[in-house]
């Protein structure tokens, strides 16, 4: 045990010891790692979901009597669903790209990089991509890449080479008028 509580101090003090340069570059490995991990789990679900879809899809067309329990059987799935982005996480609403370009542009828009909406996100780019709707999943993903990114970069490990912080009661013109 005490091995281990030594190894992380040592750890710890070799990263404080790293050139500013070499900590950037592992911060931007890892928040490549990390987006590209959640990607491949999106794109494994959606493969999945449209696997199952088309298989159950061919047993209701040969049962003529079944056509109708998917309907009832979807029509609540679908409310639920709607509900959950409404309530939980309307920010998810859309593919996000025009928040993310406010917020680029010094706008701060509330639970943008939150992880809430990143897993809303998600779970609604598997559902309505899996459903047949003509939507892509490369705008979603721009918002859940940027948002793993910001949850990245805030760790304590990066907080000496990068700070995100935003005071969200001040605006772009108010922080320009104090410099």
């Amino acid at each position: 045990r005490r091995s281990s509580f030594n190894n992380l101090h040592h750890l710890e003090h070799s990263w404080t010891h790293l050139p500013h340069g070499l900590k950037r570059a592992a911060l931007i490995v890892m928040i490549g790692a990390v987006v590209g991990c959640a990607e491949f789990g999106v794109t494994s679900l959606l493969a999945e979901l449209v696997t199952n879809k088309f298989s159950k899809i061919q047993e209701l067309v040969d049962d003529d009597q079944s056509q109708w329990k998917a309907y009832l059987i979807m029509l609540p799935v679908i409310t639920v669903l709607s509900t959950i982005v409404v309530y939980l996480s309307p920010v998810s609403a859309g593919s996000s790209l025009p928040e993310i370009k406010g917020y680029l542009n010094g706008a701060y828009v509330p639970s943008l990089f939150g992880i809430v909406t990143t897993a809303v996100k998600a779970l609604g780019v598997v559902i309505v991509i899996g459903c047949g709707y003509p939507v892509g999943r490369e705008g979603p993903m721009v918002q859940m890449g940027c948002a793993l990114a910001y949850q990245v970069a805030r760790l304590p490990i990066f907080k000496s080479v990068i700070t995100v912080e935003h005071d969200p009661s001040k605006t772009k013109e108010a922080e320009a008028q104090e410099n």
